[in-house]
């Protein structure tokens, strides 16, 4: 696992004015080996569309094939959803993603304090759980539980991820 730095559109100060265009090349080279699985992280709040790294992915996997994509912050925006078609029509991503995507959606805790793993697990059921309960009954009409629900919660994404490293490697 390689965690590269996010995009910047422009140095900090003290920063080489170069940087953006570093961590762009960085991350390009990253990602370009075809056996690599590229994890494209990005919070709810920003549209797939308008993400500043789309078009790296495009570049560098043009059919999706190895790239993950999971919207951070999930409960952020569950709070915008009033009917089932808004948060099924969020879920799908259709109209942003390619037909084939089917993004993954997270919430981590809040606490960022937790000392053990079986809290950080304790913890990240406890959120899961809490995401769920929000989408079956904060959400008039619910949402399409079958379509949706694998792709729901950082356990899920969890076991998709080692699932897929063991088929793959």
């Amino acid at each position: 696992i390689i965690d590269t730095p996010g995009f910047i559109l422009k140095s900090k100060n003290g920063e080489a004015d170069r940087t953006p265009e570093d961590i762009l090349a960085m991350v390009k080279a990253q990602a370009q080996p075809a056996h690599r699985l590229i994890l494209f992280l990005q919070q709810s709040s920003v549209e797939w569309a308008s993400s500043l790294w789309w078009n790296v992915v495009q570049e560098v996997d043009p059919q999706c094939q190895r790239t993950v994509f999971v919207a951070s912050k999930f409960d952020n925006r569950l709070k915008e959803f009033q009917e089932r078609w808004e948060v099924d029509k969020y879920l799908s991503a259709a109209g942003y993603l390619p037909p084939q995507v089917r993004p993954f959606f997270v919430t981590l805790p809040k606490e960022r304090q937790i000392t053990t793993n079986s809290e950080w697990r304790r913890q990240m059921g406890e959120v899961d759980n809490g995401v769920f309960k929000h989408l079956r009954e904060g959400i008039k009409g619910g949402f399409d539980e079958e379509r949706y629900s694998s792709r729901i919660g950082f356990n899920n994404l969890k076991k998709f991820l080692e699932e897929e490293l063991a088929r793959r490697y």
